[in-house]
């Protein structure tokens, strides 16, 4: 025996006859001062299927005069023999049991915890962290299987003529304007004679089977007319990029 961790190493090193001060008989019988802990119709004859806890008040080393340890230890061979969940078992994940962490033959200032309640705990066991998931709202998600055709901007107000199929390569071009040097995006070739915006939608397919995906892009052009100082007018080019994919099989993907 020591005086500190699991002080009592044999109280139930045999399981048929744990240390239990004597109250192997059954539960009924109260004779000599000594109230039996054997279950049911279980007699001191009988493999021993109860619960006992051995109680010394003011109990020390391990424990003090001021703070005793008079619960020394406690057996539950009533659980033992039904195959029921340790009392002192960790639950699974975020949950809790009051008595996770305890040993039953480790004294404590206060009782042993004599049944798991890792899904029972009312605020935070296993079936509490359940219902709280239960209980989240729902999020929505939305997909879209439409695969938009590839177009371009209509009309003929691309250098008088009609809009290529993709958006035309752009460079950056240096103009002065009201005295000050400003630099502006045009396209690199042919100008726009209008101003607007103008937009080209490209769909590329990737993936096979289940998985094949398509993804669209839009590009559209802002322009707009910037005049400099020697009257010049020049279209300038604001550009912007957005992608969508749309599944061809499993739109499920999506959420």
């Amino acid at each position: 025996m020591g005086t500190s961790g699991a002080v009592y190493p044999s109280v139930n090193a045999n399981p048929f006859f744990p240390a239990v001060a004597g109250t192997h008989k059954e539960n009924s019988n109260t004779q000599n001062d000594i109230t039996g802990t054997q279950p049911g119709t279980l007699t001191a004859n009988d493999i021993y299927a109860g619960i006992y806890t051995q109680v010394d008040t003011g109990g020390v080393d391990p424990g003090t005069a001021a703070d005793p340890q008079n619960f020394r230890y406690i057996i539950r061979n009533d659980l033992k023999w039904c195959y029921a969940t340790n009392p002192f078992a960790s639950p699974v994940g975020a949950a809790v049991s009051t008595g996770e962490g305890q040993t039953f033959n480790v004294p404590r200032t206060t009782a042993h915890t004599e049944v798991y309640d890792g899904y029972s705990k009312a605020s935070n066991g296993f079936g509490a962290l359940i219902d709280s998931i239960e209980a989240q709202s729902a999020s929505s998600h939305t997909h879209d299987n439409t695969i938009p055709a590839d177009s371009k901007p209509s009309g003929t107000t691309y250098g008088g003529g009609a809009w290529p199929s993709s958006p035309p390569s752009t460079t950056t071009t240096s103009v002065t304007v009201s005295g000050t040097a400003t630099t502006i995006t045009k396209y690199a070739g042919t100008q726009a004679t209008a101003t607007g915006s103008f937009s080209w939608v490209t769909s590329t397919a990737s993936g096979t089977g289940a998985s094949k995906k398509v993804t669209t892009t839009t590009t559209t052009d802002s322009i707009s007319n910037v005049v400099d100082d020697s009257l010049t007018t020049h279209k300038s080019v604001s550009r912007s990029t957005s992608t969508t994919q749309n599944y061809t099989f499993n739109v499920i993907q999506d959420v």
